[in-house]
């Protein structure tokens, strides 16, 4: 594994920062004198000082190394003094490529992954969609509110976690347990080392946008967010789709006055897996991240109960909730009702904001009399980001 994919990974579980020097790649030390451990694998204290340079270029493109001289694309950005970046984007990904093993699946639409596992893993069993239509309609016939309906399938039907088509575990039941099964992006990373590292980023980038909308300290929230959005790239394991601070801020201030009023942003904002996990950080309490995972659980589960759904006023708030394509598991899955396309749609983003946010209210409100409802023995209440977490974990 080339050395730019190891260090994505200690970004992503906060071992090395966005902006790094070679320093910060020698804290662990490996299996010999001059050897060090960067993600998964050692390198040599030689390989650690000169391939950052050789394969970096400055971020206006001049000052490239020797090997991008030599015609290999940069896979870091170079600031002088020692500091270097990875270039979040699909111009380096893996050359060799397995698309039925995804390292990191929240690829979505085209060319969101970005990284894939090139590990010859060998043949996997398909990784099976269990969705209990015979329970859900007997859910459905106690009542057609979409949120009840998901909230009690996913505590009575039983889940199995995967990682690379792989299972994961025994099969947990209930709220909670699914919750304290939840891993990204490798099973060592639990919703605990998550929540922290997304608490952390979330914290910073609305600090950025309160700055921003009150006009305080212009240039400093502006950068303020720029590293923000990189963390929350890095985390999720997308691309960055806006490499410039000022078209950011102005874009995601705009998106956010909008959302902070439960309102549609305009047609100039955009939308995809990096900018819904963005908004998501920005509003903890209002906005959800729908990415492919998201969306493969929602629509998969209310697919077979839609006949019953769609003619009720219920379902309209929620109307234009769609699909997300997605690689890796069992997305894309096969579904019956005409769901809309909900990539890179504003309408599905706010229908899933809505439909989530009422999802924590009917959880709340149940954990208060019924166990498979609770997340822990002491009642506290569940939060967007959590509910956001078990509808991820089944959605593989």
């Amino acid at each position: 594994m080339a050395l730019h994919h190891e260090i994505l990974r200690d970004i992503i579980t906060g071992r090395v920062p966005h902006r790094f020097t070679v320093s910060d790649l020698k804290r662990y030390p490996g299996s010999g004198p001059g050897r060090y451990r960067v993600g998964l694998t050692e390198y040599s204290n030689n390989a650690i000082n000169t391939i950052p340079r050789n394969h970096s270029v400055r971020p206006d493109g001049t000052s490239p190394g020797d090997y991008v001289q030599k015609g290999r694309k940069p896979a870091f950005f170079w600031f002088g003094g020692g500091q270097y970046e990875l270039i979040l984007d699909q111009e380096h990904v893996l050359e060799s490529t397995n698309q039925d093993h995804t390292e990191l699946d929240s690829a979505e639409g085209d060319n969101e992954a970005l990284i894939r596992n090139t590990t010859n893993v060998g043949p996997s069993p398909p990784c099976p969609v269990n969705v209990d239509e015979s329970l859900l309609l007997r859910i459905a016939e106690c009542g057609i509110n979409p949120a009840s309906i998901l909230v009690e399938y996913l505590a009575e039907q039983p889940l199995q976690s995967y990682h690379r088509l792989r299972s994961v575990g025994a099969p947990v039941s209930g709220w909670g347990a699914r919750l304290r099964s939840y891993f990204w992006p490798s099973p060592d990373q639990t919703w605990s080392a998550n929540s922290s590292r997304v608490l952390n980023i979330s914290r910073q980038i609305q600090r950025a946008l309160r700055n921003l909308d009150a006009n305080s300290d212009v240039a400093g929230a502006t950068a303020e967010l720029m590293e923000g959005f990189k963390l929350t790239c890095a985390w999720g394991g997308v691309r960055l789709p806006e490499s410039d601070p000022e078209c950011l801020a102005k874009e995601a201030l705009c998106a956010f006055r909008a959302l902070s009023d439960e309102q549609e942003p305009p047609n100039g904002c955009r939308l995809n897996s990096a900018w819904t996990k963005l908004y998501a950080f920005a509003l903890p309490n209002t906005c959800v991240i729908y990415d492919s995972r998201v969306a493969a659980t929602l629509t998969s589960i209310l697919d077979s109960v839609m006949h019953l759904l769609s003619p009720s006023n219920l379902w309209k708030p929620y109307s234009r909730l769609g699909t997300v394509n997605g690689r890796g598991g069992t997305r894309p899955r096969d579904l019956r009702w005409p769901w809309p396309i909900g990539y890179g749609r504003w309408g599905s983003q706010m229908a899933a904001n809505l439909l989530c946010r009422n999802m924590v209210d009917e959880l709340n409100r149940r954990s208060e009399t019924e166990v498979k409802f609770r997340k822990d023995g002491d009642g506290t209440r569940w939060t967007l980001r959590e509910v956001e977490a078990v509808l991820f974990m089944e959605g593989y």
